[in-house]
């Protein structure tokens, strides 16, 4: 008895010791686990981890300021020079020019002054209207500043970023477009991305390539609207077609085509905006443009759907409106474009300034195809038309505007072609001002097809 009774209290002395063993233990690996007693997934870890701050990050204020003080040369002076240099061209070719055939010499002016550099900043000349007046932004409304930073963080990579992209804002209507800067916050460093920021950073090296960059809008529309479809429709006479021959239940007060905003986005790419109102809604198609390889990609639904239009389309041949004697050819000047008669006709003092207002319409070479496939819209249409040309009932004419100050020498005209299709008498038809070289549609259905192919900007 007095044994067991000793046996048992050492069996329990051994267990409450081992047991006192085991929670030492269990102790001593929570400390060391940081006190951790539950499983975690390879997510909570990952969200455990120390999360790297950007130094760089919310600098988007300092950013817009950075470009908007930058230091660049005053228009004024690059003006200056462009107008020095013409000067001396000119003095050079009349020196070289044969005895016979120089004008009479000037009267000497004075001595040529020194130009100085003159300089400001971006934020002066934006104030100034620069852009406005270079680009001749007529639609467009100024919006404002605004910057991103350019992020190159990873999946559980974090990296300083001093890069920011800078945005200045302009509003057609419903796209938005404008220049844009890359500026580093860290060192200070800006650089342009596109061609309306380019415009700022002109010197005496480069001033000259501002005349190839404010050509480039335009020249992007030609290209895009001059795609032309197996059916031998252009992509120009599609966006007219598509817009005017809506059934009339579907037209609303108000709808109109908005034309063509074109932007710079970098190197050679181009984002073109097609804008329209359709039953009184905003509709914008999106194409890329490359410039370098006259590449077209539709981004987007109503892009891609004109283009299908066109592609729909069977195989036929436009009606054809230009006169017979004048010859399409830009290259040579206007008064040696005509033929036949009318080329002694336009030689004549008084017929020069008919002349030269009706070769400014004809100019429009995208815009008289686009009207072309508005009048070949069917067959019966294409028959209707020779045979309102057979009846010299469809034609140009050319006479002054109401409103010239002096009858006698006008300097405003009106270019209409007259038709009848179908029993019905229409005209399309520009002011003209030669003078000026400004050219104006007269009528709703001219500036449709003038802004189906020509660019606001």
């Amino acid at each position: 008895m007095r044994k067991r009774t000793l046996l048992t209290i050492v069996l329990v002395t051994l267990t409450v010791t081992i047991s006192v063993l085991v929670l030492i233990l269990v102790l001593i690996l929570r400390e060391r686990s940081g006190g951790e007693d539950n499983l975690v997934t390879a997510e909570e870890v990952k969200k455990k981890k120390k999360r790297i701050i950007d130094p760089f990050a919310g600098r988007e204020v300092d950013a817009v300021r950075l470009v908007q003080s930058r230091r660049v040369l005053d228009p004024s002076y690059l003006r200056a020079l462009q107008d020095r240099k013409k000067a001396e061209q000119e003095a050079a070719e009349l020196e070289n020019a044969p005895r016979g055939k120089r004008p009479p010499q000037p009267e000497p002016v004075e001595e040529v002054v020194e130009l100085v550099p003159s300089y400001t900043n971006i934020a002066d000349l934006v104030e100034r209207g620069y852009l406005e007046e270079q680009f001749k932004m007529s639609f467009l409304e100024r919006v404002g500043w605004r910057s991103m930073q350019l992020d190159t963080d990873t999946e559980g990579v974090y990296n300083a970023d001093p890069y920011y992209e800078v945005y200045l804002d302009y509003r057609d209507e419903e796209v938005i477009i404008g220049p844009v800067w890359v500026v580093n916050v860290e060192t200070g460093f800006v650089v342009p991305r596109n061609d309306m920021a380019e415009f700022f950073e002109f010197t005496e090296e480069n001033i000259e390539y501002a005349q190839e960059l404010l050509s480039r809008p335009a020249r992007v529309v030609r290209a895009i609207t001059s795609h032309t479809f197996e059916s031998g429709i252009s992509l120009g006479g599609v966006f007219l077609l598509h817009f005017v021959n809506r059934p009339d239940a579907l037209r609303v007060e108000g709808d109109r085509i908005v034309g063509w905003t074109i932007n710079h986005e970098f190197l050679n790419q181009y984002s073109a905006y097609f804008q329209w109102v359709e039953g009184g809604e905003h509709r914008v198609a999106r194409f890329r443009f490359d410039w370098k390889h006259q590449k077209l990609e539709p981004r987007g639904l109503l892009a891609i759907d004109l283009m299908a239009e066109g592609e729909d389309r069977t195989s036929e041949t436009p009606v054809d409106i230009w006169p017979v004697t004048y010859e399409r050819n830009l290259s040579i000047p206007r008064s040696e474009r005509w033929k036949g008669q009318s080329k002694d006709t336009c030689k004549q003092a008084a017929a020069k300034p008919y002349c030269d207002a009706f070769a400014m319409v004809l100019e429009q070479e995208d815009f008289i195809v686009a009207v072309q496939w508005l009048l070949t819209s069917d067959k019966t249409a294409v028959q209707e038309f020779r045979a309102c040309v057979d009846r010299k009932d469809c034609k140009w004419s050319t006479k002054p505007d109401e409103s010239n100050p002096d009858p006698e020498k006008p300097e405003l005209f009106n270019i209409e072609y007259e038709y009848i299709i179908h029993g019905e008498k229409k005209k399309i038809g520009f002011k003209v001002n030669p003078n000026k070289n400004d050219i104006t549609p007269s009528d709703e259905i001219s500036r449709w097809a003038f802004w189906s192919v020509t660019p606001r900007t």
